[in-house]
C-alpha cells in the first residue's frame, strides 16, 4: 500500500511539472476566491454574500463622523463657557462640590446598579466625553473614541430620567454605530498617521480591522446601509407616531404652539389668509407638513432622481426647527446625516487572481523543497483571510441584532392597549418627538397608616340630611388626616427639572413615593404613612382629567412594570357630545385670559359622574374671594366645609351644599375646604378662575394646592 501511494505522489509531481495541472493548492485558492466574491450561481445566498462583500467609498461616513464629532463637542462645551458644565446639565449645588450631584435620582430599570457619582467624578466624565467627541471629529483612534463617547455620554444621561431626550438617545446610537463601522478610513488622522504601519500593530487595542491601518478608502456597503437604516428608522417612526386623531384632525399641538408666534402669524397673514382662519392654517401646515416630510424624506433620499430636492428640503425643514423650537444641535445633526445619502463610488474590479503571479513554465523546474515551502506558506494567507472574515461576521451579527431591536422597541406600546400619549407607557426610546402638549396638576399627600389608631386632627361633623355617599365621606376624612408634601420648597435637593419629569411619568411617581427622604418632610405618625398622588392631566388642550387613582398607595407599588393598573383611562370626549356648546364657551373664556392685567385666569376640568375634586383655596392678603368655580356643561354639587373652634379644639363642619347647573358660578371663600362632586350622569365640564391682581397660571395652581410647571416658575420668580 505504501508503494502504491508513493507512485501516485510521484506521478502527480510529474504531471504538474509538465504544466498539465495547476499547483496542488490552486483548488484551495479557487475556493477562497469563490467564497470571497460570493457564489455566482444566482441563488439568494449568493446575492446577499455579494452585497456584504461589495465595497464602496467611505467618504460619506468619514465626513459624517467629522461633522457629528464636532457638533457633539460643541454641544457639550457650549452651555458651559468652558466652566460649570455639571451645574448647567445637572443643576448641582455650587456651594459644596464635594457632595453628590443629587440627593435623589429617577432611574431607568437598566441603570439602578449605577452608583451616584460625586461632583468631581461626574465633571471628569463630562470633560472626558468632550475629549472623545473631539478625537472622533479629527479621526484620531476613530472607532475607539466613538465607542468611548457613546459610553460616557450614555452614562451621564442614565443617572436620571429627568435628562431624557430622544436626541440624547440618537447621539448614543450614532456613536455606537461609528464604532461598529470603519469610520476612520477617510477624513481622519488615522488614515495618515498609521498608513505605513505594519498590519496587526495596535489593531487589537484600537479595534481596527485585522489588516491594520491602511490608506485604502473602501468599506463594505452594509456599513453605509446600516447608518442609513438608523436615520430612516427615526423618520419612519416619527411619521407613524403622528398618525393619530389629535395630530391629523384636531391639528394639535402645532396650532397651539405656533399660532402664538407673531412672526408665524404675520407670515400667514401676508399670504392673504383671513384672520379667523390663520390658527387653522398654521396647524394644518405644520401638522400635515410634518407627516409628509417624515414619511417621504427617508425613502426619497435613497432615490438618485429625488435626492437633491429632498436634501434641500431637509436642510430648510431642520433649519426652521432650529430657529423656532430651540431644540439644541439636533437639527444640525440631522442636516449632517444627509451626507450618508450621497452617491457612492464602488470599488474598482479586483484582479482575476488574488495571489502573486505564477512563474512561467521555465521556472516550474525549480527544486522540490522550494515548491513545498510555497505550498506550505500559502495556507497561512487563507488562515488570515478566515480570521478577517470571522471579525467581519461578528460585526455583521451585532448589526443584525441592532436592526431587530430598533424595529421592536419603538412599537412595544401596542401591548398596553391605551394611547401612549395618555399613559406614557412605551414612550421612552420610541422616537416620539414633539408630538403632544401635556400639562399636569400634581398634589402629593401622605396619610397615616390604616392599621395605626390615632386621634383625628380635625373631627368631621356632617349633617345626616345631606345623604352624602360613603365614598365622598371617606375622601373628605382622608384629605383632612393627610398632609400635602411641599416638594418644591423643601431643601431635600429635588430639582425643578426632576419635578417636571415626575409630573408626567408614572414610574417616577413610584420612585418618588418610595424615596427614603420622604419621611424627613413630615413628623409623627406620618413618617410611616401611605403616599397618595392626586394628578390631573390636560392633553393637547383638552380640559384637565384625573390621571392617577388617588386611592392607590404608591409606597406599596412596584416600579419598572410593563403596565400600571392605577393609571385611569382617558375620558372619551364623545360622552360630552350632548353638550355641544361647551367647546365654544371654552374658546370664549380663553379669549380674555392669561396673565396679569387681564380680567381672569381660568383652567378647565372634566369628569364623569361621581368624580370628586378637593380644593382648599388660599387667597393673598386683603383678598378673600379670589377663586371661583363655574359649570360649562352638566351639573355639579359643591360642598363647603368650614372650620369651627370649640375651646381649644377645631372641628370641620359641612356648612352647606349647593348645586351648580350649566352656566352657574360661585366664589370660594379662603380657608374653606371645597368638595366638587360631578352629579350629572353624562359627566360635566367646569372651570376654576382666579380674579386676583397677580392672576397667572402659577398663582392659580398654587392657590388650589397643586404643583405644576407654572407653579415652579411662579415660585422661583417670587423668590
Amino acid at each position: 500500500m505504501a508503494s502504491i501511494a508513493g507512485l501516485r505522489r510521484r506521478a502527480g509531481r510529474k504531471i504538474r511539472s509538465e504544466g498539465a495541472l495547476p499547483p496542488s493548492n490552486n483548488h484551495i485558492q479557487g475556493e477562497d476566491i469563490k467564497r470571497r466574491k460570493g457564489r455566482g450561481d444566482g441563488t439568494t445566498e449568493g446575492f446577499w454574500r455579494k452585497q456584504f462583500r461589495t465595497k464602496v467609498d467611505g467618504w460619506s461616513i468619514g465626513m459624517f463622523r467629522f461633522c457629528f464629532g464636532g457638533l457633539m463637542a460643541f454641544m457639550l462645551v457650549k452651555p458651559t463657557g468652558f466652566s460649570s458644565a455639571i451645574e448647567y446639565l445637572f443643576q448641582s449645588d455650587l456651594g459644596d462640590p464635594s457632595i453628590q450631584v443629587h440627593a435623589f435620582h429617577f432611574r431607568y430599570f437598566f441603570s439602578i446598579f449605577l452608583p451616584t457619582p460625586t461632583y468631581h467624578t461626574l465633571r471628569f466624565v463630562h470633560w472626558f466625553s468632550i475629549l472623545c467627541a473631539s478625537l472622533m471629529c479629527v479621526g484620531l483612534f476613530s472607532r475607539t473614541s466613538s465607542l468611548l463617547f457613546a459610553l460616557s455620554y450614555a452614562y451621564m444621561h442614565s443617572l436620571d430620567k429627568a435628562l431624557y431626550n430622544n436626541h440624547v438617545y440618537l447621539y448614543v446610537l450614532l456613536g455606537f454605530l461609528l464604532w461598529l463601522v470603519d469610520s476612520g478610513k477617510v477624513v481622519s488622522i488615522d488614515s495618515i498617521l498609521f498608513s505605513k504601519l505594519k498590519p496587526g500593530i495596535l489593531s487589537a487595542v484600537l479595534s481596527e480591522p485585522k489588516a491594520g491601518f491602511r490608506s485604502e478608502r473602501w468599506i463594505p456597503l452594509w456599513q453605509v446601509v446600516l447608518l442609513r437604516f438608523e436615520i430612516l428608522v427615526v423618520y419612519a417612526f416619527a411619521c407613524i407616531a403622528k398618525l393619530n386623531y389629535d395630530w391629523m384632525y384636531r391639528l394639535e399641538p402645532c396650532r397651539t404652539w405656533f399660532s402664538s408666534e407673531e412672526s408665524v402669524r404675520d407670515l400667514f397673514g401676508n399670504l392673504g389668509i383671513p384672520a379667523h382662519m390663520i390658527d387653522d392654517a398654521i396647524g394644518f401646515t405644520f401638522c400635515w407638513g410634518g407627516i409628509l416630510f417624515d414619511g417621504l424624506v427617508g425613502p426619497l433620499l435613497c432615490i438618485p432622481l429625488t435626492r437633491p430636492l429632498f436634501m434641500l428640503l431637509s436642510i430648510v425643514f431642520h433649519l426652521s426647527n432650529y430657529t423656532l423650537l430651540f431644540i439644541g444641535e439636533f437639527p444640525l445633526v440631522m442636516i449632517a446625516t444627509n451626507l450618508l445619502f450621497l452617491p457612492l463610488c464602488s470599488e474598482p474590479a479586483e484582479p482575476t487572481e488574488c495571489s502573486e503571479p505564477t512563474k512561467s513554465s521555465e521556472s516550474t523546474k525549480a527544486s522540490e523543497p522550494t515548491e513545498s515551502k510555497a505550498i506550505a506558506s500559502e495556507p497561512k494567507g487563507i488562515e488570515s483571510s478566515k480570521a478577517r472574515d470571522r471579525c467581519v461576521s461578528w460585526r455583521v451579527l451585532i448589526a443584525f441584532v441592532f436592526v431587530v431591536l430598533q424595529l421592536i422597541i419603538p412599537v412595544r406600546h401596542v401591548m398596553f392597549g391605551e394611547r401612549v400619549d395618555w399613559t406614557t407607557e412605551g414612550h421612552y426610546f420610541s422616537w416620539r418627538m414633539m408630538l403632544h402638549d401635556d400639562r399636569h396638576l400634581f398634589r402629593p399627600r401622605i396619610a397615616p397608616p390604616r392599621n395605626l389608631y390615632h386621634r383625628p386632627r380635625y373631627p368631621l361633623e356632617i349633617d345626616s340630611s345631606l345623604n352624602l355617599p360613603e365614598r365622598t365621606i371617606s375622601t373628605i376624612e382622608s384629605h383632612l388626616e393627610s398632609e400635602t408634601l411641599a416638594l418644591h420648597r423643601h431643601p431635600l435637593r429635588i430639582k425643578p427639572r426632576q419635578l417636571r419629569r415626575c409630573f408626567k411619568d408614572p414610574d417616577c411617581h413610584l420612585q418618588l413615593a418610595q424615596w427614603p427622604g420622604i419621611p424627613e418632610m413630615v413628623r409623627g405618625a406620618l413618617r410611616h404613612g401611605q403616599i397618595y398622588f392626586d394628578v390631573w392631566k390636560s392633553l393637547n388642550g383638552r380640559p384637565f382629567q384625573r390621571w392617577i387613582d388617588p386611592t392607590f398607595d404608591l409606597s406599596s407599588g412596584t416600579p419598572w412594570c410593563w403596565h400600571y393598573d392605577w393609571i385611569l383611562p382617558q375620558i372619551d370626549s364623545k360622552i360630552l357630545e350632548s353638550y355641544p356648546s361647551y367647546p365654544r364657551k371654552i374658546q370664549e373664556f380663553r379669549a380674555n385670559t392669561f396673565g396679569p392685567g387681564n380680567s381672569v385666569t381660568r383652567e378647565f376640568f372634566m369628569g364623569l359622574q361621581g368624580e370628586i375634586m378637593v380644593l382648599n383655596p388660599r387667597a393673598p392678603k386683603d383678598h378673600d374671594k379670589c377663586v371661583s368655580v363655574g359649570t360649562l356643561a352638566g351639573s355639579l354639587d359643591l360642598l363647603v366645609i368650614s372650620p369651627e373652634s370649640i375651646g381649644k379644639q377645631t372641628r370641620m363642619v359641612v356648612s352647606r351644599m349647593r348645586s351648580l347647573g350649566e352656566g352657574s358660578e360661585i366664589h370660594l371663600i379662603d380657608k374653606d375646604l371645597a368638595i366638587i362632586l360631578v352629579s350629572d350622569a353624562g359627566g360635566a365640564v367646569w372651570h376654576l378662575s382666579d380674579t386676583c391682581e397677580d392672576g397667572s397660571k402659577g398663582a392659580l395652581h398654587g392657590r388650589l394646592g397643586f404643583l405644576s410647571e407654572p407653579v415652579i416658575g411662579y415660585t422661583v420668580s417670587r423668590t
